[in-house]
C-alpha cells in the first residue's frame, strides 16, 4: 500500500485478509481521504505517537482490532465531515 502515493480511497472491508497493518503501510499515502477497513481479521498496530500523513474525510472501521485505548492518531484528523466525528464518538464509547 505504501507505494500507492496517489491513492485517495482504500476499501478493504468484508474480506478474509488477516495480519497486521502498521504505520509503514501508510507512510506515502498523503492523499488518502477515504478509509474503510471493516469486518476483516486485520489488526491495526501503530505506535502511540504516530501522526498519519493524511487527513481523512471518511473512515469506517467496524469490528476492527484497535485499542484498548482511544487511538491518539485519530485526534490528528481535522476533518469537518460530520460522519467522521460521529464515528469517532462511537469508537471512543466502544473502547470504554
Amino acid at each position: 500500500m505504501g507505494l500507492l502515493s496517489n491513492l485517495e480511497a482504500l476499501v478493504i472491508g468484508r474480506n478474509p485478509l488477516a495480519g497486521i497493518v502498521s504505520e509503514v503501510h501508510f507512510i506515502k499515502l498523503s492523499n488518502l481521504k477515504y478509509l474503510e477497513m471493516s469486518w476483516t481479521y486485520l489488526t491495526f498496530s501503530v505506535s502511540s505517537n504516530w501522526i498519519p500523513p493524511f487527513q481523512l474525510q471518511y473512515m469506517k472501521m467496524i469490528s476492527y482490532k484497535m485499542g484498548p485505548k482511544f487511538p491518539a492518531w485519530l485526534q490528528t484528523q481535522r476533518s469537518q465531515t460530520q460522519e467522521l466525528w460521529t464515528l469517532l464518538l462511537v469508537l471512543e464509547n466502544s473502547l470504554q
